[in-house]
């Protein structure tokens, strides 16, 4: 990583204490992480449909339902700017892009019988999507402590999504209506004591609000700074 004096650090010369914060710790705090080795592992879309077969037969998904590509293709991808698209794209990730509004949410704990109210709200005129990111497997074995990402009893993170394409304030508040009302149905359902979320999903329309609660209620508990703490939904 790069610091904020310009100084390439590894894990030696930053020592076990940053080494630990910036695992999960919201890299834009102090410093730059330019390198962070990982094995990956190489999977295909026959790979997935059977394993999609084996857990949620259901679903009848088929290979033809999956669309195959480099993991760097897929960012592309899930920025909207669909299939096909020059990589070089990414280079302008950081300018303004007035035809494309977004807004999202994360929270946690739902039971099942609260879904079919979810459900409803997707049939709704101007409705947006849920993502649901999988956890649990190998992250269950890891001890919250040993990183700053606690969350390794999770099911799922849940993440709200209202997007659109057309400016103006009618629009606007359309899909950040139904979002906000499909949050607010939902919100009796969360972790209340302590509340928070990860340092990469925050309510900045709400932040002066919470902002006290994630500084002080969540710092220091459960061993660890759980200030980083994610909305999510739990295993049981």
């Amino acid at each position: 990583m790069v610091n904020a004096e310009g100084r390439l650090l590894d894990r030696a010369a930053m020592g076990e204490d940053l080494f630990w914060a910036i695992r999960g710790g919201g890299g834009g705090n102090f410093s730059a992480s330019y390198s962070s080795p990982y094995t990956s592992v190489v999977g295909t879309r026959h790979g997935l449909v059977a394993a999609m077969a084996d857990t949620f037969p259901e679903l009848g998904v088929t290979a033809s339902d999956c669309i195959e590509m480099m993991w760097i293709q897929s960012v592309l991808y899930f920025a909207f700017y669909g299939t096909g698209k020059p990589l070089e794209m990414l280079l302008d990730m950081g300018t303004s892009k007035p035809d494309k509004y977004l807004k999202a949410k994360s929270d946690s704990n739902m039971p099942s019988q609260v879904w079919e109210t979810t459900w409803s709200w997707l049939l709704k005129d101007g409705a947006g999507l849920l993502i649901l990111d999988p956890y649990g497997g190998e992250m269950v074995r890891v001890v919250p402590a040993v990183t700053p990402f606690p969350h390794r009893q999770a099911l799922y993170n849940i993440q709200y999504y209202g997007f659109w394409s057309k400016s103006g304030a009618a629009a606007a508040e359309k899909h950040m209506g139904w979002i906000r009302g499909l949050y607010g149905k939902m919100e009796p359902y969360v972790v209340q004591k302590p509340q928070g979320r990860r340092s990469s999903h925050r309510r900045h329309h709400r932040i002066s609000r919470r902002l006290p609660l994630l500084a002080t209620g969540e710092y220091g508990s459960r061993g660890n700074l759980v200030i980083l703490k994610s909305p999510l939904l739990t295993r049981k």
